[in-house]
């Protein structure tokens, strides 16, 4: 499936006006080709070459002037949107906190907590689908400029958001995690904490919050979907200079405190299986049991190394 018939698929039907126009964007680009190819029959040769780069440079300018309205009009909706659910969310904590005031020892009642837990299932929803939005949008920025830069021999992927991200104010920085979406993902799931613990005080109300609400869940997924999915984030960062995203991951810490050492002896103890396997499929003098031995560890040992750092943490 082409990117555009997804892109139409899978974005939110009432925001529709609010997305990047990447159908336009190729219409403007294929009309630029169409031109080019007139040079060819309708221009005499000598003044072949004149024409092509007027054209061309009449092609990237009317390019650039449309993907940067694109650009503004799909900042400032996200923008909107974001400071919506950011009151919201702070309405939500705020009755929290006069509630856990009201109520003796700070436990409050079963109404009330299922009103709260209610109200943020509410934000959930819409917080989730602007993460997609950022991530769609994202994806259509990067195609597009992709596309350019095949059919003009332009590099409008690094010059494009170079240019913008170094003016003082610029609306490039929201086609990443920026911290203002990563902040409002963090205090949503640390809130849904608090309420957990402000009903049912206990130490692993975060893992009672990961069990019982799967909208967290999806908003952890969709957050990693957009940091992992390709390295034109991480060149946006570079030339934009925007803050590193807050972590927001409430969720996984335990977790991941808890299977990373067992994580590390399987990775090891499958690197040397592995390693055993591969020498004695090579046919190598198995009598030599030191010389095996001393390989396979060594060989062990680079795998794992290998493996850890590639991953940045234990694979399971």
């Amino acid at each position: 499936m082409k990117f555009g018939e997804k892109l139409h698929d899978t974005l939110e039907t009432e925001w529709r006006a609010a997305y990047i126009d990447y159908d336009l964007l190729k219409v403007i680009i294929n009309e630029a080709l169409i031109e080019l190819a007139d040079c060819e029959g309708s221009v005499a040769l000598e003044d072949r070459a004149s024409r092509r780069k007027a054209v061309k440079a009449q092609a990237v300018s009317r390019f650039e002037a449309q993907l940067d309205a694109e650009i503004e009009k799909t900042a400032l909706f996200f923008l909107e949107e974001q400071g919506i659910l950011a009151r919201k969310l702070a309405h939500a904590a705020s009755i929290l906190k006069e509630k856990k005031e009201e109520a003796k020892g700070g436990q409050i009642s079963a109404e009330t907590f299922g009103s709260l837990r209610g109200e943020l299932r509410t934000i959930g929803a819409p917080l989730v689908s602007l993460v997609d939005f950022i991530y769609l949008n994202s994806n259509a920025l990067r195609k597009i400029l992709k596309k350019h830069d095949k059919n003009f021999g332009t590099r409008l992927s690094v010059t494009f958001v170079a240019a913008r991200a170094s003016k003082e104010y610029n609306y490039i920085g929201i086609f990443m995690i920026q911290s203002g979406l990563s902040v409002l993902a963090k205090s949503y799931t640390d809130t849904f904490v608090d309420v957990y613990n402000a009903f049912k005080p206990s130490s692993d109300a975060s893992e009672e919050v990961a069990e019982h609400e799967p909208i967290v869940n999806d908003l952890f997924k969709s957050m990693n979907r957009v940091k992992t999915t390709n390295t034109f984030y991480n060149r946006l960062n570079k030339h934009a200079g925007i803050f590193e995203e807050v972590s927001f991951d409430v969720l996984e810490n335990r977790k991941r405190e808890r299977t990373s050492n067992v994580s590390f002896t399987l990775n090891a103890a499958s690197a040397f299986l592995y390693m055993s396997s591969y020498y004695i499929v090579r046919g190598m003098n198995t009598s030599d049991l030191g010389a095996v031995s001393r390989g396979t560890l060594g060989s062990a040992s680079y795998l794992h190394f290998f493996v850890g750092r590639a991953h940045g943490r234990p694979v399971c």
